[in-house]
């Protein structure tokens, strides 16, 4: 699940590897989180994104958050 946009290299090798559901594209990111609630195991995320406790709890399969960017 990405819940934060990245660069279009990043996003070529994630689908390449892994089925991305963007939910910053969702006209409805709280049902997309309900249709994907047993399938999500990972999130991608970037610096601005927030993943607050809400939906980590909405996602019982969720394994691994992981945040790109660069720090100064």
């Amino acid at each position: 699940l990405s819940v934060g946009r990245c660069t279009p290299a990043l996003a070529e090798g994630l689908a390449a590897r892994f089925t991305v559901h963007r939910l910053y594209e969702a006209n409805d990111a709280r049902q997309m989180l309900i249709d994907l609630a047993d399938k999500v195991v990972a999130i991608h995320a970037n610096g601005n994104s927030v993943v607050d406790a809400q939906t980590i709890a909405a996602l019982p399969k969720l394994r691994l958050i992981a945040v790109h960017g660069a720090g100064y």
